[in-house]
């Protein structure tokens, strides 16, 4: 039978002895902390090539969080704009396009962010083949991956709304999916399931630590947008080591 790509994928730059005296996936916080170095490792040498992208999704990310600000959080006309002692005297066309605006925004958000993360994680998959891409290479990534974040999503949403546990599930065995379909996995997300239900614990830590990230950053989109490639390199690499593959010591 054919290798399947979570199984095949060698990394030709890793370091041939094991990091910390420890082999991927056997021990939670050597593989946790190889992941951290391998996200610190791989923003700090490299990370001049997402400058471009990230400027760009940085200023569309501020641009939504100051029209959210105007309108207010509902997105019904309650912000500062609309309410000032002047605002009839205002367009009309400008009140109506900043009012009920919530859909719009979000809407434009998600493009942003799936985009942006999925250009996050092609970036952290050159570092772990050792190839260099140019900055244009990192204003998107493949696809597969971007249809793959949005079904997970979905799953999540439907699991949490129905009766919680089963979001609750999804949400650790699917964490993987995305870097999984990053790494080519024809199945990525059944490789993300098998990885999770054998490193379970692992795997609800760094959730845990990117939850805590993800709190943050959650009233503002450009935080979103700054985060993003520290949380998915840290998943990648805590993905990588999960499924016994050493990480790149210097990516």
């Amino acid at each position: 039978m054919m290798a399947t790509p979570e199984n095949q994928h060698p990394n030709p730059t890793a370091s041939a002895s094991v990091s910390d005296g420890h082999a991927p996936g056997t021990h939670l916080g050597a593989d946790l902390g190889a992941a951290l170095r391998f996200m610190w490792r791989m923003i700090s040498r490299r990370g001049g090539a997402l400058l471009p992208a990230i400027c760009v999704y940085g200023a569309i990310a501020l641009a939504l969080d100051v029209v959210k600000g105007l309108t207010g959080d509902d997105g019904v006309g309650s912000g500062p704009l609309v309410s000032l002692p002047f605002a009839d005297h205002l367009p009309h066309w400008l009140l109506i396009s900043l009012t009920g605006s919530e859909l719009v925004l979000s809407l434009a958000n998600l493009v942003v962010t799936l985009l942006w993360t999925a250009a996050c994680l092609r970036f952290g998959v050159d570092g772990l083949e050792g190839h260099r891409g140019g900055s244009n290479r990192y204003f998107t990534g493949s696809g597969q991956v971007i249809w793959i974040y949005i079904l997970t999503s979905l799953a999540i949403v439907v699991g949490l709304v129905l009766l919680v546990v089963p979001g609750l599930v999804a949400i650790v065995l699917l964490v993987f999916a995305p870097a999984a379909a990053a790494r080519g996995s024809e199945r990525p997300f059944g490789a993300s399931a098998a990885v999770a239900r054998r490193h379970v614990g692992t795997t609800i830590l760094g959730i845990l630590m990117v939850w805590v990230l993800s709190l943050l950053t959650a009233d503002l989109n450009v935080l979103d947008i700054l985060a993003a490639p520290f949380t998915s390199l840290f998943l990648l690499g805590l993905y990588e080591r999960l499924s016994g593959r050493e990480l790149p010591d210097a990516p």
